[in-house]
């Protein structure tokens, strides 16, 4: 089997090797014009964008009421309604007109939506893909900033490109005998920040004004250089501190201990339910694709678990010069791992590690496969932790399961209560059984280390909520892979093991600080990993310092500000983040991100520069983050609130929106008439988007299985923007007409029969009982419905016109949310079970208590005319 998989993969892995998606998304460019104008079935306003000889476009069968007339903040007539698909294609067209589809970090007043394509050219701003805020004209007081009910917060992807330029600051020169040590980088006296783009040299460059602080520096005898006429040094283009928002700089010991190299310990399941999924195949296979991506010098730990642990060890053997293969089986209560688990990865090693790996599915007998059926999984960690070279420098453990764990972490299959993240279960055991997992994750934390895990699963729950949560508080990531098919799903599992064991830059022991300008500071912390001093203080640049466990380029934090006092609106206001990391290596850096913004005194200008991606991803986390505290830290025996949490959440995420754009009516838009509805155009999605929130698996009321609430959760918790807009609301191609379609079940059904649904982490193809016989041809060379093959995991190649559009559409779409490649899967209408969740994300459609779109829309703006200002959420 396992050589049936790697030449299977064969491909995948030379494409994976291959790929730089950064490279890749730069050249991406879509031909919008090849097929003829786009369309929107479904959208009362897609006939400006039709031809004349156009059919009619398709309509929801749900009536609808006489939608608003909708104003921009300009007073100009908008379409009735935004349309996602629409809004989506002209912020492309707007991007792809402006500066050849590049932005300028300083020059351009916001970033493009998330979900765009476009190059950035970094001006001494940092890029939007690490450092971004949600409103790019500060209100200038407090009480402007609650009359908008918008938050003011910063987004932080602190490793979203692994390499940035490395600032050198060795010394010019140094006076001859000179003994006195001083501090490089410069950094500002008063507020401590790093020097950056933004900092005034003034004095002929003798001295420097802090851009957040506006304190006046001497500038060190060794960091000197003259100053041009225009103010800037004469060397700012060869300093990366002076010429770029973002840059890297190592750092000596006084900056804490050097660690040693990166230890990678990977865990697989071996009992009966990983055997009946061929898991042992699966992770052998996964593991030796991966080991090309490892770096020289790393260490690898491999152990096999049911009841029992097997560390497997490779064995010199000095007569035949060759190594042989030990597994070592043991107890994890013992506390410890067999000596010599850890291999270090050089050229002499590899062929013997690979060895190892190719030897896996054959080290366990049936005998112990049968006779052993518990999951140490919990024990099995804690003895890692406790091992001393794991215990020196941390790393990531990596754990593949395939069944609910036992022992200390066990809980009840038969009772819901327990897997149920999102409400509705009131047993107050919860917190009890969540208890030990609490405690795991603070050992893992406090070894610098992340906990991936990977659920391969095809029976029975998995107890994901804890799961999850484990994986999220240390900084680590969950696959999930329900009903697991190994004809539609290895190819799936194989990347996203790829995915983590590929990353070219992890951060350990990371300290990250938020220095902003006076008068503003750091009120609360959402992150991917635990914040073991999230908090505000009232240093001068209000600084906001969090200690994380682990980072990957995943890894995101929302930081919340508040205001110390009023800003002045003659001057820019300027963020800056610091992170303090141990890299991949070993050594010691220090990240920064600069990050600037205008102030102003009146409504308009603040609503017409808003980042509507933050807004969404700052709701979307305090939402989630009401939503699984009754779980993650226990109901108290408050079992009658905590059943009606959740419907109080869903209400109050829509009643946020409606504030939003009551408050946009009441302050920017006096003298409107009641059938006008005022939207500006940075808000434009966010209505819908907000609206599909609320009907997702996390914290919709479908009755979907805990296990697959609980990811969702996690997803939309550890989102990046672009991901975030397209798992809310995905994009939906019909593949015969070639267009766009709204995300509602009377689209989807109507047309051709077949449609590409995209939801940035999956492709669903979508088929119809009466869907065109010639998209089944161009796309599988089969004559009917019944011929398709329901587990493929690609659409084979063919050379015609649909194939080709269809294709392109699967390779280039993954590029934008940082993917090389995305699982697909096959729905048939009425045929098969995935239907269901297909279903649910047509969130325009009403759902339960949450309305449809439309009338959404109509009560968005009979609530906007009535507003009164209240107290803001955030």
């Amino acid at each position: 089997m396992p050589d049936e998989l790697e030449s299977r993969y064969d491909e995948l892995v030379v494409q994976t090797e291959d790929v730089d998606i950064t490279r890749r998304l730069a050249e991406l460019k879509i031909n919008r014009t090849k097929h003829g104008p786009r369309i929107y079935p479904g959208s009362q306003a897609a006939s400006s964008y039709e031809p004349k000889d156009a059919p009619t476009p398709l309509v929801s069968r749900i009536p609808a009421p006489k939608a608003p007339q909708v104003l921009g903040l300009g007073g100009h007539l908008q379409q009735s309604i935004p349309i996602i698909p629409q809004e989506r294609d002209l912020s492309q067209d707007a991007v792809d007109s402006t500066n050849d589809g590049t932005f300028l970090t300083f020059q351009a007043a916001t970033p493009p939506p998330a979900d765009c394509v476009y190059n950035v050219v970094d001006q001494g701003v940092s890029s939007p893909d690490f450092f971004r805020v949600s409103m790019y004209n500060v209100p200038a007081t407090s009480k402007l900033r609650e009359r908008t009910q918008l938050p003011l917060a910063l987004y932080l992807r602190p490793l979203a490109l692994p390499i940035v330029p490395t600032a050198n600051f060795e010394p010019t020169y140094l006076t001859q005998g000179d003994s006195d040590h001083t501090e490089l980088p410069p950094r500002c006296n008063r507020c401590r920040a790093y020097v950056n783009p933004s900092v005034r040299f003034t004095s002929g460059g003798a001295n420097f004004v802090c851009n957040l602080c506006n304190y006046t520096n001497i500038t060190p005898q060794e960091y000197f250089s003259p100053t041009m006429p225009d103010g800037r040094r004469l060397d700012w283009e060869s300093r990366p501190e002076l010429a770029y928002g973002t840059y890297d700089f190592i750092v000596d010991e006084t900056y804490g201990k050097k660690k040693g190299g990166f230890k990678h310990v990977f865990l697989c399941q071996s009992y009966t339910n990983s055997v009946d999924v061929d898991l042992l195949s699966i992770f052998s296979v996964s593991l030796k694709s991966a080991l090309q991506f490892m770096n020289h010098g790393d260490e690898i730990a491999i152990i096999l678990f049911d009841k029992y642990a097997r560390g497997l060890r490779l064995k010199q053997n000095t007569k035949k010069d060759v190594s042989t293969i030990e597994m070592l089986t043991f107890l994890p209560d013992m506390g410890c791992l067999p000596p010599d688990v850890f291999i270090k990865i050089d050229d002499n090693s590899i062929p013997e590690i690979t060895h190892l790996i190719e030897s896996i599915p054959t080290l366990v007998t049936e005998y112990d496969i049968q006779s052993c059926k518990e999951c140490c999984f919990g024990e099995l960690v804690e003895c890692v932790l406790d091992s001393a070279p794991f215990k020196a420098d941390g790393g990531r453990i990596t754990a593949t399961l395939s069944t609910i764990p036992t022992g200390n972490y066990a809980v009840a299959p038969g009772d819901p209560a327990l897997f149920d993240l999102t409400g509705d279960g009131n047993d107050p055991r919860c917190a009890e059984i969540s208890e030990p997992y609490k405690k795991l994750a603070s050992q893992v934390v406090n070894a610098g280390s992340a906990l991936d895990i990977f659920v391969v699963a095809n029976r029975g729950p998995i107890c994901l909520s804890n799961l999850s949560f484990l994986a999220m508080k240390t900084g680590g990531r969950v696959e999930y892979f329900p009903r697991f098919v190994e004809e539609k799903d290895t190819r799936a599992v194989i990347t996203a093991f790829l995915a983590v064991c590929s990353e070219r830059l992890c951060a350990r022991q990371a300290d990250v600080r938020i220095r902003c300008s006076l008068g503003l500071s750091v009120d609360s912390i959402h992150s991917t990993g635990t914040c073991d001093s999230a908090k505000s203080t009232k240093a001068i640049g209000g600084d906001g310092d969090s200690k994380l466990s682990f980072f990957d380029s995943q890894s995101t934090l929302t930081y919340i500000l508040k205001y110390d006092s009023d800003l002045n609106p003659a001057l820019d206001v300027h963020f800056q983040a610091a992170m303090l990391y141990t890299d991949n290596s070993g050594v010691r850096k220090v990240r920064v991100y600069n990050l600037m913004a205008g102030v102003s005194v009146r409504m308009k200008p603040v609503l017409k520069f808003v980042d509507s991606d933050v807004i969404l991803a700052t709701i979307c986390r305090q939402a989630l983050a009401e939503a699984v505290q009754a779980i993650w830290c226990g109901s108290n025996g408050e079992n009658s609130k905590q059943s009606q949490r959740y419907k109080q959440i869903r209400a109050a995420i829509l009643h946020k929106v409606e504030d939003i754009f009551g408050a946009a009516r009441l302050f920017a838009g006096q003298g409107l008439p009641n059938s006008q509805l005022l939207m500006p155009t940075s808000l434009r999605q966010l209505p819908m988007l907000a609206l599909a929130l609320t009907k997702s698996a996390a914290l919709g009321s479908r009755s979907f299985s805990a296990d697959f609430k609980a990811f969702n959760a996690y997803e939309l918790l550890t989102s990046t923007p672009n991901q975030l807009t397209l798992s809310l609301y995905p994009r939906i191609y019909d593949i015969g007409e070639k267009t766009m379609l709204r995300a509602t079940y009377n689209a989807l059904t109507t047309g051709s029969g077949a449609c590409l649904v995209y939801t940035g982490s999956i492709f669903m193809i979508y088929l119809t009982s009466n869907v065109d016989p010639q998209i089944i041809v161009d796309l599988w060379g089969v004559e009917s419905l019944q011929e398709v093959p329901p587990f493929a995991d690609e659409i084979p190649t063919f050379d015609n016109e649909t194939n080709n559009w269809v294709q392109r559409l699967m390779s280039e779409l993954p590029l934008r949310v940082g993917r090389s490649w995305c699982p697909l899967q096959i729905v048939r209408q009425e045929l098969d079970g995935a239907e269901y969740v297909l279903r649910s994300m047509m969130s325009e459609d009403p759902l339960e208590t949450c309305p449809s779109y439309d009338r959404y829309i109509q009560r968005l703006h009979d609530r906007a005319k009535n507003y009164k200002e209240t107290e803001s959420w955030f």
